[in-house]
């Protein structure tokens, strides 16, 4: 049973990789991500274990590399839209702008960030039709809630025995400018988008995001994810 840790960039994949990689059952691919998952088509060990932003691999690729892998289980993670929208802008700058990009990247301006999350919408929505029961989804905010339970539950779904050391996963985060922000599980990353003018240092307000309106064409996520709407407080 190989396993792949998929979602939207800035979703909670890393954290969820880490904590599953603190399960001995599981071989790790050496990087942090194996951005070729689906590319190949090829069929991976029985232990391995990897995670892949949906940014990097079309509908069909991922149907192809499932059937392959008819054994492949898939935790796929989602988190408050609107906090996505906002992590993706202000994490996609350049690391010499407060960023952690070399350069800006793509979902980091309102058209790319609004276009990668509306790809992830359509590559769950294959996701759950076509393989339904080998996708388990993973609420970001749950885990930092309650950690040992939806790492149970993530246990349970893979039939892998639970270890209480999965949830010490910071110390296992392999991308340096993750591992150097977080020591802990950090609830203040829940509802971002309550405060989103003095966030990051008004970095929005004061860069002139069009945030609402980001906000209002994401709703469809918001509702289908089962958040609540603009203006009430999360889920």
């Amino acid at each position: 049973m190989s396993v792949g840790v998929i979602g939207c960039g800035r979703s909670g994949t890393n954290m969820v990789l880490e904590i599953l990689r603190g399960n001995p059952f599981f071989n790790a691919s050496k990087e942090p991500e194996n951005k070729s998952l689906f590319r190949h088509h090829q069929i991976y060990p029985n232990d391995y274990l990897t995670k892949c932003d949906t940014a990097y691999f079309s509908i069909p690729e991922f149907n192809t590399t499932l059937d392959y892998n008819y054994k492949m289980q898939i935790i796929w993670t989602i988190r408050d839209p609107r906090d996505m929208i906002l992590s993706k802008i202000r994490r996609g700058q350049p690391k010499s702008t407060g960023g952690d990009c070399r350069g800006t990247a793509s979902d980091a301006s309102p058209a790319g960030c609004l276009e990668d999350m509306a790809h992830m919408f359509n590559c769950y929505k294959n996701a759950i039709e076509k393989y339904k029961d080998r996708v388990l989804l993973i609420k970001m905010e749950d885990v930092i809630i309650d950690i040992e339970n939806k790492t149970s539950e993530m246990c349970k779904f893979l039939n892998v025995t639970y270890h209480p050391e999965m949830c010490n996963f910071v110390e296992r985060i392999r991308v340096i400018e993750k591992r150097n922000r977080y020591n802990k599980l950090d609830k203040g990353q829940i509802g971002l988008w309550k405060n989103w003018k003095s966030i990051y240092n008004n970095f929005f307000s004061e860069n002139n995001y069009p945030v609402e309106d980001m906000f209002r064409e994401a709703q469809y996520l918001t509702d289908y994810f089962g958040y609540k709407s603009i203006g009430c407080q999360p889920d």
